[in-house]
């Protein structure tokens, strides 16, 4: 009698994701991700789709010019969050900016080693893009932007999950907004609605009146996740904003409520023609 294993009898393994980027190990040993807490223990098991979708597709060369693949965008997340907190993150505040990353994907948080089956996302089988437009309009709106703007505060996960909780994720979401955008040239305007999300998920309260370690990370939270999530040609200018925003305070308990907030205007202002 033959031994057949898994894959011999065409049930291979599903791939593993590093959620942590090998190619930046040395990056995440110098934050404290050595020995039991490596890099390598925080992995999850991905059906090929879906890992592959946020690689960029199945090329993952290609997949790096993807402003979305997702190693690209949590090192500028993760970099900007250090940018605007003025210092080096701790494991836990990785851990804490990492886990929000992947709900936004919908990647999975059975960190391995794996106890049991996948669960099965569905938001990258069949044409996403249509279905989301399908959704929209079901909805009564004629554009995905006119959906986001009548809830101009909540965040980009809880716009998916209405949307569909099971089969819509928050980039879907984040990449059909820029799209709308881009094809009305009003992509700052998409910039300054994407960082009132990002402040009303992390400071709810507004922005805070004492800027302990705690309040820092909040706010380096929401302006790092901006920065990562802001289209590569602008990330001079977010990161300039970032500069701003910091030297220059808001007054205690700001909470912009949309994207034409005066402060937010005065800082990313309109020049698309």
């Amino acid at each position: 009698m033959r031994v057949t294993d898994r894959a011999g009898a065409g049930m291979n393994e599903p791939p593993r994701h590093h959620v942590l980027p090998r190619e930046f190990r040395e990056w995440f040993e110098q934050r404290g991700f050595t020995g039991e807490m490596s890099i390598d223990r925080f992995c999850v098991e991905m059906e090929q789709a879906s890992h592959e979708a946020i690689h960029g597709g199945g090329d993952w060369r290609l997949g790096r010019m993807w402003a979305g693949e997702w190693n690209r965008m949590i090192m500028r997340v993760l970099r900007g969050a250090e940018m605007a907190t003025g210092r080096r993150l701790t494991r836990s505040e990785i851990l804490n900016i990492v886990a929000a990353n992947m709900t936004e994907y919908k990647v999975p948080m059975n960190f391995t080693p794996w106890r049991g089956p996948l669960n099965e996302d569905r938001s990258w089988q069949g044409n996403w893009k249509v279905r989301l437009h399908e959704r929209v309009r079901e909805r009564g709106y004629t554009s995905l932007t006119a959906f986001a703007e009548a809830r101009p505060t909540i965040p980009l996960v809880a716009l998916a999950e209405e949307l569909g909780q099971d089969d819509v994720n928050a980039v879907q979401v984040l990449s059909g907004l820029l799209a709308e955008a881009e094809q009305r040239k009003q992509v700052t305007r998409f910039e300054r609605d994407v960082l009132v999300r990002l402040l009303s998920e992390s400071l709810p309260d507004g922005w805070p009146s004492v800027m302990d370690d705690q309040a820092r990370f909040a706010v380096g939270k929401a302006l790092g996740r901006w920065i990562g999530y802001t289209p590569e040609a602008h990330q001079e200018r977010s990161e300039r904003v970032v500069a701003a925003l910091l030297a220059t305070p808001p007054p205690p308990g700001w909470r912009p409520l949309g994207p034409d907030d005066e402060l937010l205007r005065t800082l990313l202002p309109d020049e698309e023609v």
